[in-house]
């Protein structure tokens, strides 16, 4: 659990986050806005809402091309997914003296999957580092007649593609280390094998520099989420949420 003046730093970086945030979100939705398409009749929202949702769960269109490829994208996003839940558990961890769902079968359950998502994240990422960065995959280039804006042909989109990348590396990764920091402390967890095998690194610390790793990881994990918020609407992945919209 966080220290009260923990706690109140975090709250004002939320504030923070969410008010540039706010700003970055409004200037997508006027530019939406100006478009002459005709809204969804309200007698389909229901069934087009739900269809909308299983595409997105699903991520379907992206199994039509690139199978290797889209084995290590749905390790992404089923592990991003799954981590909204995770992410929240950590706040509410952070303030209140509270294991989040429990200490029972439920606890047990999220705990492994929590653990084994994290390192299918970390997976994926590493291998579309590897793929884009070391191979200079092909298929991620442009073709010679397709026409670029300054900052993309100046190497906008490989930029912003690193800066994704890394964001979710270190926020995926030190929310790992992490949660082998509690392990650490705890003596071991078989519902979290990833975590445990990681805090054996940290045999022989004292209680105390545990605690802090935990509290460090911790912050870093959650505030590049608060950092990446106003940023999210700048980059081409803004695509993993608004695509639900075309559906």
């Amino acid at each position: 659990m966080l220290t009260w003046p923990e706690k109140i730093l975090f709250a004002f970086a939320v504030a923070a986050a969410l008010y540039f945030g706010y700003r970055n979100f409004k200037k997508v939705y006027l530019v939406i806005r100006r478009g002459a398409g005709e809204p969804v009749p309200q007698a389909e929202m229901w069934d087009r809402a739900k269809q909308a949702l299983l595409t997105w769960l699903t991520i379907r269109p992206i199994w039509k091309t690139r199978e290797t490829a889209s084995v290590f994208h749905a390790m992404i996003a089923w592990g991003f997914v799954f981590y909204f839940l995770v992410n929240v558990g950590d706040v509410i961890e952070g303030y209140f003296d509270i294991h989040f769902l429990g200490t029972g079968f439920i606890s047990v359950i999220y705990r492994f999957l929590a653990d084994l998502f994290s390192m299918s994240v970390l997976l994926g990422i590493l291998y579309f580092l590897w793929r884009r960065f070391v191979l200079a995959d092909p298929a991620l280039d442009y073709r010679e007649n397709v026409k670029l804006v300054d900052k993309v042909r100046a190497g906008g989109i490989r930029n912003d593609s690193l800066i994704v990348a890394l964001f979710i590396l270190f926020h995926v990764g030190f929310r790992l280390i992490g949660e082998s920091f509690k392990v650490a402390q705890q003596g071991g967890d078989l519902n979290q094998p990833f975590a445990t095998g990681i805090s054996a690194m940290w045999s022989g610390w004292g209680a105390g520099a545990l605690m802090v790793g935990h509290h460090v990881s911790w912050w870093i994990a959650l505030g590049l989420i608060l950092a990446f918020i106003p940023y999210f609407p700048y980059t081409k992945h803004f695509h993993l949420i608004m695509s639900a919209v075309n559906y």
